[in-house]
């Protein structure tokens, strides 16, 4: 976007997030209206359309409304992000830096850890240390597919190194 357009970007983020907001406000107020309602804006659309469409109006409005959500999120999402990028002091190029050079760093770590991880299981083999080998194996799988590294041995062992 640049630093001379950031403020008319940021303010239109906000008027379409606000604008989807109120349109999002009317089209669930119309539906709960024609369900809950005194019947004036039933007996509206009767008059306007010269039958009943309760069901059309309902399910047009239902499918805006769906869109609206959808795109309210992502916006919502947006300016949550840019917010945070402002309240930081940072650009959005400054961030997308930054966060490569995390992520470079953490597949490094991931290498490294992985790289220990085969040493660990061979000197484990060769010594007949299957229980141990066993651990460092499921504690990697763990780690791989869900994230946890409490079971993970070299993760303890690492941590105790340090202390």
């Amino acid at each position: 976007v640049g630093k001379a357009n950031y403020r008319y970007f940021f303010r239109t983020m906000l008027s379409i997030t606000t604008l989807l907001f109120v349109h999002g406000s009317i089209l669930l107020a119309i539906i709960i209206d024609i369900f809950v309602g005194s019947g004036k804006t039933q007996a509206r659309t009767e008059e306007w359309f010269q039958r009943d469409a309760t069901i059309p109006i309902v399910t047009v409005c239902a499918i805006f409304l769906l869109f609206d959500l959808a795109c309210f999120s992502l916006m919502f999402q947006l300016l949550i992000f840019h917010l945070k990028l402002q309240h930081e002091g940072l650009t959005t190029y400054a961030y997308i830096v930054r966060d490569n050079q995390r992520r470079r760093e953490k597949t490094k770590a991931d290498n490294e850890l992985a790289a220990k991880r085969a040493q660990e299981i061979q000197r484990a083999t060769e010594s007949g240390r299957s229980c141990y080998r066993w651990k460092l194996e499921v504690g990697g799988f763990l780690r791989s597919t869900c994230g946890v590294e409490l079971c993970d041995p070299l993760r303890v062992s690492q941590t105790q190194a340090r202390t």
